[in-house]
């Protein structure tokens, strides 16, 4: 677990501009605090059924900062995800959803299983390797569809799927929707629930 200092030099690095009531740096002492889950629960409320936080009041900030943020939301987005800013660091708010709703920080990486990255409901989480992570994911730009690609060359279509790192060709197609069918195929038998249908 990292210390992280409660200096206000470091409030750039977390990309949550305090004027916006993302951040928690106003008022700060200067001394250094571990962010925990128990720490995230005592500064944070967290809807599960929505996905929402709020800040809580609280005795280690200014009282104007109580004024103007307790019981606001508290989240920015950035490149499509929630995140918070906690004592100079920006925190993606699934991870933060995960350890105030466990207890514990996840172990890897977090799915959003609808493929919304605002979407913070814990019944939406899950945690994933970064292959199943990707997995359940929609199709890349220049894709007909997920996994199928123009062959240009033969003006047929290509469908291939990536696991662990390699690229598995599946085959050339007459049609989107065949190469399509084997891709979800291929897909359901390497990822199983973390499959995401063509």
């Amino acid at each position: 677990m990292q210390a992280l200092p409660l200096d206000c030099s470091r409030h750039r690095g977390c990309g949550s501009p305090r004027r916006r009531g993302i951040c928690d740096l106003a008022g700060l002492a200067g001394d250094t605090v571990v962010i925990t889950p128990e720490y995230i629960r005592s500064i944070l409320d967290y809807d599960p059924s929505t996905g929402q936080f709020r800040w809580l009041r609280r005795d280690d900030v200014r009282s104007t900062w109580n004024t103007r943020y307790a019981g606001q939301s508290a989240y920015s987005l950035s490149h499509g995800y929630v995140r918070i800013g906690v004592y100079g660091r920006g925190y993606k708010a699934h991870r933060l959803a995960w350890a105030h709703f466990y207890g514990e920080w996840p172990t890897g990486h977090i799915d959003h299983i609808n493929c919304d990255k605002q979407d913070n409901r814990i019944s939406n989480l899950r945690i994933a390797t970064p292959t199943q992570n990707n997995a359940n994911c929609s199709a890349r730009r220049g894709s007909i569809c997920k996994g199928v690609t123009l062959h240009k060359k033969t003006g047929k279509f290509q469908a291939q799927v990536k696991a662990n790192g390699k690229n598995h060709y599946l085959g050339l197609f007459e049609t989107p929707d065949q190469a399509s069918s084997a891709y979800s195929e291929a897909a359901t038998i390497l990822f199983g629930d973390f499959a995401r249908p063509a």
